[in-house]
């Protein structure tokens, strides 16, 4: 009885590992062309839950894509393709019909998988590949996926702006006191908020999230898009409130979450 409740256990425990944070968006088929995003691998925390998409191109030839800035900090980006860069696009996916929905044979399987969601001419597939890296190495997806994610990965725009919405999900965690001999950054919280308030015990890893409209969106911004924007970079960052120490992440609302 003892093994079967251990293995039970065990069990149990390995898929609740196995899920994520938080379901952070969901690609909105009715209105992109293309919408690729990272989900999973080792780190399922707070930052699981405030990452935010690669790459986004809607129908209307808006585009929002992210990019590494200074202090491996990741940034929203937003541009409007023509027509002809539409269908540079487009022309990756001109065999999709004959490709498998997910490539799995990657030997790790705490490596991230990487969605490509494609709305071709009504046409909607999405296409899961765990640890791209090494599936383009072996060569075990086809030659245009691959070529559609080199585009993706190194993608730049000379007009881009970074994106900007008036909306945002803040991501709240409880944290410890922080170690004093460790390296991190103790930054000042200006938005009128009970941070314990928003935490809800039957989080997924204890964190939990609010959405923040006008002056209390545009200060949580503030606060935290130097040090850590969707917390992609390297040091712990905290607040403190009434005695007790969170850990912050946000990510702005998308266009079509917007609506």
């Amino acid at each position: 009885m003892k093994k079967i409740l251990f293995l039970f256990t065990f069990i149990l425990f390995t898929f609740i590992c196995y899920i994520p944070a938080f379901s952070a968006y969901k690609p909105p088929t009715s209105d992109i062309i293309v919408f690729v995003d990272v989900e999973g691998g080792i780190k399922k925390d707070i930052s699981e839950a405030s990452k935010v998409p690669l790459f986004c191109l809607y129908k209307d030839g808006r585009l929002i894509y992210s990019t590494i800035g200074e202090d491996n900090l990741t940034f929203l980006m937003e541009a409007k393709l023509n027509d002809d860069e539409i269908d540079r696009v487009k022309s990756f996916f001109s065999s999709f019909e004959e490709w498998n929905d997910i490539y799995d044979d990657c030997p790790l399987k705490d490596m991230p998988i990487v969605n490509i969601t494609a709305n071709i001419d009504g046409n909607v597939r999405t296409f899961s590949i765990r640890g791209i890296d090494y599936a383009m190495s072996q060569k075990t997806i086809p030659a245009k996926l691959t070529s559609f994610y080199r585009y993706v990965a190194f993608y730049s725009n000379d007009e881009a702006k970074e994106y900007e919405a008036d909306e945002i999900y803040l991501y709240v965690k409880s944290a410890s006191t922080p170690d004093p001999d460790s390296i991190y950054r103790l930054i000042g919280w200006r938005v009128k908020i009970n941070l314990e308030s928003i935490i809800e015990e039957s989080g997924l890893a204890g964190v939990s999230s609010v959405k923040l409209t006008g002056k209390n969106a545009k200060k949580a911004i503030k606060c935290l898009k130097y040090f850590t924007p969707y917390m992609t970079g390297d040091l712990p960052v905290f607040v403190r409130q009434q005695g007790k120490y969170y850990s912050l992440a946000f990510r702005p609302l998308l266009p079509h979450e917007l609506k």
